[in-house]
């Protein structure tokens, strides 16, 4: 457990250095300040409603009750539950340590 909390303390210390070296660049410089203001007022200023979205992928429920379309929509269903109990046991084995995280990303592990 030690080396967990010794990784989390290199990671606060870095995230904080980080943090404070943009805070001096954006004291020094006010012009970088002033352009991250303007910035960001120019892409909200465009956006006259941001929650008001109508997403471009929705399907008509219409076209759902017809009954040509109850073999897809049974295989969509298959496969979506495939996917999701496919990543359910992949974490579970992960969490359970049955199963090892060997991406280049993951976290060391202290056995």
């Amino acid at each position: 457990m030690s080396a967990y909390r010794v990784n989390d303390k290199k990671n606060r210390e870095r995230t904080m250095n980080t943090v404070s070296y943009l805070l001096r660049a954006l004291r020094r410089t006010p012009a970088l300040g002033t352009l991250l203001v303007a910035g960001t007022l120019m892409l909200s200023s465009g956006c006259g409603d941001v929650l008001d979205v109508q997403p471009p992928d929705l399907i008509p429920a219409e076209g759902l009750a017809d009954p040509e379309n109850a073999e897809l929509l049974l295989n969509g269903a298959i496969g979506d539950f495939e996917c999701a109990f496919g990543a359910y046991v992949a974490l579970t084995g992960v969490m359970a340590h049955e199963m090892i995280d060997a991406t280049q990303t993951a976290a060391p592990v202290a056995i």
